[in-house]
C-alpha cells in the first residue's frame, strides 16, 4: 500500500537540531520553516530581501511557535549569485556549530533567458549552481554533525518532475550545455526550468555516491514536491494560451495547497521513516507524497552526473567562487 504521511506522527523530535531552508519567506520554504519549528528545530530561514524574510517570520511567530517550539531566525541568501551564496553559508558557519537539515527549496521558475556574470543562464545559475556553491560551503560542518552520536543527517534538494521533460542524450560538457535556449520547444522556460532540475537530481545522486564512498552518514534526497498553489504558480511565463488553461482549469482542479504540498519535502527532511530505513532513501527520488519514483533515464547516468560535477566545479573556479 502506499505510504500515507501524516506531519502530526510521522515528523521526527528535532529538539536541540539546526536546519536551513532555502527561499523560506513564502510558499513551499516557509511552510517547511515553520513545521521544523514547531517540532523544535532551530531554522535558518533564507530570504534574499532582508524584510521580507524578517517580515515573514514575524507572520511565522504571530501564527503561533509556542514554548516548547524551536525558533526561526534570517540568513540572507541570493542565489542568483554563488560569489555572494557561499558568502552567506560562511555566515551561518559563524553562527552555528552543527547543521542536522538542509532544504534547498528556493528556485527561480520559468524566467526570460538571461546569461549572470559566471556565464550561466539565470534559471541554472539561481537554482542549481547557488545551491551548490552555498551546499559545498556548508559541507565540512554537515560531514561534522553526522559524526556525532544519534545524528540524521540529511540534504534534501527540490527537483522537478520537469526534469523528465527534456529529450535523452542531453550533456554536461561545456557551458554551452547549461545555456539552451531550446527556442524551437512549444514552451522554451518550461525546458530550460526543467534543465536545471536535471541537474539537481543528478547532483543529488553524485553527493550520495561520495557520502557512500566516504562512509559518510548523510542522506541525501531530491524530490518533485508536486504541483502546488504557491504564490509563484500564478506568475509563470507561458504563452497566452496556456496561461489561460492554466490559470482557469489546471490550478483549480490539479493543485495542493501550500500546507500539503510540502508533505514530501518533510518526509525527506525529518520523516521517521527515512532514518528507520536509511539504505531505500540514500540518493533517492520521492514523488509526492513521499514515494519512491524512478526519476528519468539522463539522471542515472553516472557518468553525466560526473561531467555536470566537473564543469560546475570548473564554473566556480573560473569565477573565483572557490
Amino acid at each position: 500500500m502506499p505510504y500515507k504521511f501524516n506531519p502530526t506522527t510521522d515528523v521526527a523530535d528535532l529538539s536541540g537540531k539546526v536546519a536551513i531552508v532555502t527561499g523560506g519567506n513564502s510558499g513551499l520554504g516557509l511552510e517547511t520553516a515553520k513545521v521544523l519549528a514547531r517540532n523544535g528545530a532551530k531554522v535558518y530561514l533564507t530570504a534574499r530581501n532582508r524584510q521580507k524574510g524578517l517580515d515573514a517570520i514575524e507572520r511565522t511567530k504571530a501564527a503561533g511557535l509556542t514554548p516548547g517550539n524551536g525558533e526561526i531566525e534570517l540568513l540572507e541568501l541570493d542565489l542568483a549569485t554563488p560569489k555572494l551564496a557561499k558568502a552567506a553559508a560562511e555566515e551561518f558557519l559563524k553562527r552555528e556549530k552543527r547543521l542536522d537539515i538542509l532544504v534547498n527549496n528556493a528556485a527561480a521558475m520559468m524566467i526570460p533567458y538571461k546569461i549572470m556574470p559566471e556565464g550561466v543562464q539565470e534559471v541554472v545559475t539561481t537554482n542549481y549552481l547557488g545551491h551548490f556553491a552555498f551546499t559545498q560551503t556548508l559541507l565540512p560542518l554537515l560531514v561534522t554533525t553526522a559524526k556525532q552520536p544519534g545524528s540524521d543527517v540529511r540534504i534534501v534538494n527540490l527537483s522537478s518532475r520537469a526534469h523528465r521533460f527534456l529529450s535523452p542524450g542531453v550533456q554536461f560538457r561545456t557551458l554551452d550545455d547549461l545555456n539552451c535556449e531550446y527556442k524551437d520547444y512549444m514552451w522554451p522556460e518550461m525546458t530550460r526550468y526543467g534543465l536545471s532540475k536535471l541537474a539537481i537530481v543528478l547532483w543529488t545522486k553524485k553527493l550520495q555516491r561520495q557520502f557512500d564512498a566516504d562512509g559518510v552518514p548523510i542522506t541525501a534526497i531530491s524530490i518533485h514536491p508536486g504541483e502546488v498553489q504557491t504564490e509563484g504558480a500564478n506568475t509563470l511565463e507561458m504563452p497566452w494560451f496556456l496561461r489561460l488553461i492554466f490559470r482557469t482549469l489546471i490550478i483549480p482542479l490539479t493543485f495542493v495547497p501550500v500546507h500539503k504540498g510540502v508533505y514530501t519535502g518533510l518526509f525527506a527532511a525529518a520523516g521517521k521513516k527515512v532514518k528507520e530505513e536509511p539504505e531505500n532513501y540514500r540518493g533517492s527520488f520521492l514523488d509526492p507524497v513521499a514515494q519512491l519514483s524512478k526519476p528519468s533515464d539522463d539522471s542515472l547516468k553516472e557518468d553525466l552526473a560526473d561531467d555536470l560535477w566537473e564543469l560546475t566545479n570548473k564554473i566556480l573556479k573560473d569565477a573565483r567562487v572557490f
